[in-house]
């Protein structure tokens, strides 16, 4: 038997969430669609991750993905055609995706979230500034800063047009690859919330016909699910056969470890690491809320792992 359709845990104006949902596009998968909140409490996410909060995660059976990096490995395992890289390198593929993430998105995600302050509304501006672990900011001040992102954003938007033009439909050459899903996220949330800030890429006409041959991947096969559903698929499930690991003499396996993002994100993990390789940690948490036994996977790349007291 093979393993079993992968279920989004998701919100429609998630940035991060649309970059796999364009992926489920490229390579035609059929998935199951759970629709979460966009702020805590999420009762019916968070017994699945262990406490992970940041959306999206991707389960498979008692499987749970989290970061859009590892999630972007497993879909290459296992639904290897199309590649997600296209005719281009893994290593450049991953490079523009470490730039797209790390500084493209924040300028973009600043501005389109101060230019809505008052439509997100209050909830989500105090969920966000919980996850970092700071104070909320009010409303007007989120707001007023908006517009300093703009040089910014033209900036880099000015790198993407420059690339376009040299290339032959995509970033990376004739065929999509992980660097257009990763830089295609940023710029696709420019006009995902109410008040668009889409006109910005006037001036950008190759990037203005690459987001609609982006668009035009679609987003797969898609299964409406309920929280509810996912859960039983959980607890009728046993977590997938360990990827291999390495040899880590100060993080042996068997040891009770937690993990966290480096960045955005203080909410730790708790669970016994079963596998680490250069790409992957996975820990595994028994008998979860009635769920059974639940593997968790993270990247390695810009995660802390520490031991904890079990």
């Amino acid at each position: 038997m093979g393993a079993p359709q992968p279920i989004l845990h998701h919100y429609w104006p998630s940035p991060y969430s649309e970059k796999v949902r364009v992926m489920f596009g490229l390579k035609q998968i059929e998935w199951g669609s759970v629709v979460i909140p966009s702020v805590m409490p999420k009762p019916e996410y968070t017994p699945l991750t262990g406490g992970y909060r940041r959306t999206p995660s991707l389960q498979v059976g008692a499987d749970v993905y989290c970061d859009t990096r590892l999630i972007a490995d497993y879909l290459e395992r296992r639904y290897p055609s199309p590649s997600l890289y296209g005719d281009a390198s893994a290593g450049l593929c991953e490079a523009i995706t470490t730039w797209a993430e790390d500084r493209l998105f924040w300028p973009i995600a600043r501005y389109v979230i101060g230019i809505n302050a008052e439509e997100v509304g209050p909830a989500l501006h105090a969920d966000r500034a919980a996850m970092r672990g700071r104070p909320p900011i009010p409303a007007d001040k989120v707001k007023a800063a908006a517009p300093g992102n703009l040089p910014d954003i033209h900036l880099q938007l000015s790198w993407i047009e420059d690339m376009l033009a040299r290339s032959d439909g995509y970033i990376l050459g004739a065929q999509p690859s992980l660097a257009d899903m990763s830089v295609y996220h940023c710029v696709w949330f420019l006009g995902a919330l109410p008040v668009s800030a889409a006109s910005l890429l006037a001036g950008y006409p190759n990037t203005s016909l690459w987001v609609e041959r982006m668009k035009s991947l679609g987003h797969g096969s898609r299964q409406k699910m309920k929280g509810p559903e996912a859960l039983e698929v959980a607890a009728s499930s046993t977590p997938e056969p360990f990827l291999p690991s390495e040899d880590e003499p100060a993080l042996p396996l068997g040891t009770p470890v937690g993990i966290r993002p480096v960045e955005f994100g203080v909410d730790v993990v708790e669970g016994e690491l079963v596998s680490m390789g250069p790409r992957h940690v996975t820990l595994l948490r028994r008998d979860v809320e009635s769920l059974g036994d639940i593997a968790v996977h993270f990247p390695r790349f810009q995660y802390v792992i520490k031991p904890v007291q079990p």
